[in-house]
């Protein structure tokens, strides 16, 4: 039982010994260290080169990048454009009414036609609610 215990020790001590070895080595190593770019950086689309990384992937991370900033920045536009477009699309059981962005116009599905007038108005009414000019942006009706 003795030298079992020793022999389980001096494993776990070797094991230890070679994680702190390693680590060591990982830490003083400069070609193994990454550049991690500062919170002051004045180019936040760029990436460090000297990640390590081949450049087909530093490329493909670059284009990204660039990408993800245009997408913020249409995002940010429709957002400063439609403030109320998140709060859409309205919907109940005898409507569905979205806002075509690409036409600028709300598109409106109307499910009981003998309603139509009284959800024409509903309608209406919660959108200026939301704080939309539906003068300047019409609702299309489909199924009256």
């Amino acid at each position: 039982m003795k030298k079992q215990t020793l022999i389980y020790t001096l494993v776990g001590v070797s094991g230890v010994i070679l994680l702190l070895i390693f680590l060591v080595s990982r830490l003083f190593n400069p070609s193994q260290q990454r550049t991690i770019p500062s919170p002051n950086q004045t180019n936040p689309t760029s990436i460090p080169q000297e990640t390590g990384l081949p450049p087909s992937i530093q490329n493909d991370i670059q284009i990204q990048l660039e990408a993800d900033k245009k997408f913020s920045q249409l995002e940010k536009q429709r957002s400063d454009n439609y403030p109320w477009y998140d709060k859409l699309p309205l919907q109940t059981d005898k409507y569905f009414v979205y806002f075509d962005i690409n036409q600028q116009k709300f598109i409106g599905d109307i499910y009981s036609a003998s309603e139509g007038a009284l959800i024409k108005n509903e309608v209406s009414q919660k959108l200026k609610d939301l704080g939309v000019d539906i003068n300047k942006y019409p609702i299309e009706w489909t199924n009256q």
